[in-house]
């Protein structure tokens, strides 16, 4: 089972050593691994270069060149990718580990889909666990209001030619609408595997949450023309608080609290 693993970059070299840096020491190196570049003048070009000059990957290739952002970025890695199933793991991400690969590689034959996995967020230094998602909570209900973990789920590729790819006309949530039509409109397979996959450095495309809500709101207006972008948002907001608080009373914590105050309610 290969896997072609795409890194994305646009003038962000520091970001990009670190992911460079977590792919060499991947244990598994039977890998394909795509690096696009969107004609960086930062120096990351002369990074890839050296790159190139020295490793040892068998399936390594990259471009460097002008496109139309990052999601042109990653529909250019896909085309260039041969593996079964793919991954995005965009300048200044890095693998959560040097078995990474070798983990998922090991793991029983995969069918799914889409194959999510776990990872931490990096904000300010400071390393945290972001929650685990689940294959039977992944629904048309979830992704009004919630997304996938980019970097920490592997893509099959056939899914990702179906789909036909990243929509350029949404500039912060592509991938989103890339879930949401994978999921609920071509019924895509789900599995869930509990490794940590990624380090996902603090969003930049997509950390607006106003834009973000206004691009869901106007797909979401595509798909179900009957409300307004204001009707859509609010949906969206009171459909993630609404599912933020049924996985919060679903928690250890939350259960202990329950009882507790049973107990001292009688």
């Amino acid at each position: 089972m290969k896997v072609s693993v795409i890194t994305v970059n646009f003038n962000h070299k520091p970001g990009l050593e670190r992911t460079l840096k977590s792919v060499k020491v991947q244990t598994c190196l039977d890998f394909e691994y795509i690096i696009v570049d969107g004609g960086s003048t930062d120096g990351s070009k002369e990074v890839i270069e050296e790159f190139h000059r020295h490793q040892s990957l068998p399936g390594f290739k990259y471009v460097s060149e002008p496109d139309k952002g990052i999601y042109d970025g990653m529909n250019k890695g896909i085309a260039m990718a041969t593996g079964e199933y793919l991954l995005f793991m965009n300048s200044g991400d890095c693998f959560s580990s040097n078995l990474v690969l070798a983990s998922f590689c090991s793991m029983r034959m995969h069918t799914a889909d889409l194959i999510v996995g776990r990872q931490h967020y990096i904000r300010n230094g400071r390393k945290s666990v972001c929650r685990r998602t689940f294959a039977e909570e992944v629904n048309e209900r979830f992704l009004i209001s919630n997304t996938l973990p980019h970097q920490a789920t592997f893509i099959k590729r056939e899914l990702m030619q179906k789909v036909g790819g990243y929509r350029l006309d949404f500039r912060v949530v592509a991938d989103w609408v890339f879930w949401y039509e994978a999921v609920v409109d071509h019924k895509a397979k789900v599995e869930d595997v509990d490794l940590f996959v990624a380090d996902m450095e603090e969003e930049k495309t997509s950390g607006n949450v106003d834009k973000c809500r206004t691009e869901m709101a106007k797909f979401l207006i595509e798909k179900k023309a009957s409300l307004d972008i204001e009707d859509w948002k609010r949906i969206i907001e009171e459909n993630n608080q609404a599912y933020m608080y049924r996985r919060a009373i679903k928690t250890p914590i939350s259960k202990l609290l329950v009882k507790i105050a049973l107990r001292l309610n009688r």
